[in-house]
Order: C-alpha cells, then sequence, then structure tokens
C-alpha cells in the first residue's frame, strides 16, 4: 500500500471517529502530495493548456452532458498533465511538513501558547506516522 493510499484510508477512520486533528493534517499531507506533482510552468505554457483544456471540454459537452455517468471513466477530466513523485519525493515533502510544524510548535511554545503546541505535537505526531524509518 502507498503512502498516499494509506493516508486515505487512515483519513476514513478519521472522519469516522471525529477526530479533527487528524483530519486536517491528513488533507494538508494529501493535498501537499498532489500539488507536488503539478508540472511547472511558464505563463504561455500555462495559457496554452488551459485553452486546450477549455477546447477539449467544449468539444466533449453536449456528450459530458448526455452520458455524464462516463466523465470519470473515459477520462473527460480538466486536469493537466502531472508528474509522478517517487518515494523518496513524498518522504522529502513529509520531512518538510514535519520541518514546518517543529518550527511553528518552537515559535508557539516561545510564546507560551500550550493549546498550539499540544495540537502540532499531535499534527507532528500524525506525520512522523508516515516517515520511513531508517
Amino acid at each position: 500500500m502507498t503512502i498516499r493510499s494509506r493516508m486515505r484510508e487512515d483519513l476514513k477512520a478519521a472522519m469516522k471517529a471525529r477526530d479533527r486533528v487528524t483530519m486536517t493534517t491528513l488533507r494538508t499531507l494529501i493535498a501537499a502530495l498532489d500539488n507536488a506533482e503539478a508540472l511547472p510552468m511558464d505563463d504561455e505554457t500555462m495559457v496554452r493548456a488551459t485553452l486546450e483544456t477549455l477546447e477539449r471540454m467544449s468539444r466533449e459537452r453536449a456528450d459530458i452532458e448526455r452520458d455524464s455517468h462516463w466523465v470519470g471513466a473515459l477520462g473527460l477530466s480538466n486536469d493537466l498533465p502531472r508528474q509522478t513523485l517517487t518515494d523518496a519525493d513524498e518522504q522529502r515533502i513529509l520531512q518538510r511538513e514535519a520541518a514546518e510544524r517543529r518550527a511553528a510548535r518552537n515559535d508557539y511554545q516561545r510564546l507560551g501558547r500550550d493549546d498550539q503546541v499540544a495540537q502540532l505535537d499531535r499534527e507532528l505526531e500524525i506525520v512522523e506516522g508516515y516517515l520511513a524509518t531508517e
């Protein structure tokens, strides 16, 4: 099972348990991984890709409206191309997420915000649960 698959399963369990900290943390981690898959684009490439997507959607609109249940099955999404992350890439992203939480935790601790420190400790524990042990 991939890290992201495990996160999604854990997110479902957190939703059932109504565990807000875990839900929020997992959604943030999944979004960070998803965002890292976006290909870097300059303005011209972004405009061209957007126009191509709009043209394709316009051509397919009648079919989509008529057969909306086929949209996902036929791959008719408006997503732009994505890159595939390696396990090492995912680990680097998770390490960065953990480092950001550690830094924020230290800042809140200096300010005497024990409530925020406790929440960030929980978030950090969740993030570290997905980091590979070496």
